[in-house]
């Protein structure tokens, strides 16, 4: 929720008492109940917790991708000044993307294995920011030029399944910065990649933050990963955020019980400071 001190139009995202609820047989079955957060410009929220807790959920019903038979209830998604809630299908079509972008969980599936890279870079730009093909094609291999890869020109003649995980990965995120979007959900982003490939990825991801100023849900079930990357967290169970905070603050002195397990599970894995940098 926002600061006393804060005023709506000082956030890039607002989301206030968000719940959602698939339809079953035996009544509603809910997701994600009555979450609330706030992201301002340039920050990183951390949206933590266990798998089946809801944060992808939460991330998908911002952007309004629960199709039927969930439901999506809000008092308040408001995106800079617009009410993601209140929009039509056509209107959201043009916030995602554009002012919205998502990084989704499995690069493997979220590129269409029968285009080339070049082809699936260039289509967002071209309905988004009216890019004629030539200066799509152009932007497409700055783009990946920024994020690390010396022969982008090579790159967007080749298909998905001629890259690595890590490759995909890179290659999905410059697909997500091609329509200059406010807002970035990264949605378990290094998931599938090793422990340096992790590293070199949120590395990549803090860098493009800054140059591009961007705000980022940084959705994981790793607190690990949270710490290297967000300037504020916020841990769900069951549906619910239950401990939010600056990271020092719930890394340093935790206080629900599932904040804590994942605390736990994180320094398990790393065997240090979760908070020190990767790769």
């Amino acid at each position: 929720m926002p600061e006393a001190n804060e005023s709506p139009r000082d956030l890039v995202l607002e989301v206030s008492h968000l719940s959602t609820v698939f339809e079953s047989e035996r009544g509603g079955i809910p997701a994600v109940r009555d979450v609330s957060f706030t992201i301002k410009p340039g920050q990183t929220l951390g949206l933590v917790g266990k798998s089946g807790c809801g944060k992808t959920v939460t991330g998908l019903s911002v952007l309004r991708l629960i199709n039927p038979p969930g439901r999506i209830t809000a008092e308040k998604i408001f995106f800079r000044s617009n009410n993601l809630a209140a929009l039509s299908e056509s209107e959201m079509r043009r916030v995602r993307g554009r002012g919205i972008a998502m990084i989704f969980q499995e690069p493997k599936s979220s590129l269409n294995p029968l285009m080339k890279i070049g082809s699936q870079m260039i289509e967002g730009m071209r309905v988004h920011l009216g890019l004629s093909r030539a200066a799509a094609w152009t932007r497409g291999l700055e783009l990946l030029e920024e994020v690390g890869f010396p022969e982008p020109s090579r790159l967007m003649n080749a298909y998905p399944h001629q890259l690595s995980g890590g490759m995909r990965q890179r290659v999905l995120i410059a697909v997500a910065l091609s329509c200059r979007p406010q807002l970035l959900i990264a949605d378990e982003p290094t998931t599938s990649l090793d422990v340096t490939l992790q590293g070199r990825v949120l590395g990549l991801l803090h860098r493009l933050k800054e140059e591009h100023h961007l705000s980022i849900l940084m959705i994981s079930h790793d607190l690990g990963v949270i710490a290297q990357v967000a300037d504020r967290v916020a841990v769900m169970h069951a549906g619910r955020t239950v401990e939010e905070g600056a990271v020092d603050e719930i890394l340093l002195r935790a206080q629900h019980p599932a904040t804590q397990e994942l605390l736990v599970a994180a320094k398990d894995f790393y065997s240090d400071d979760p908070r020190a940098p990767r790769g």
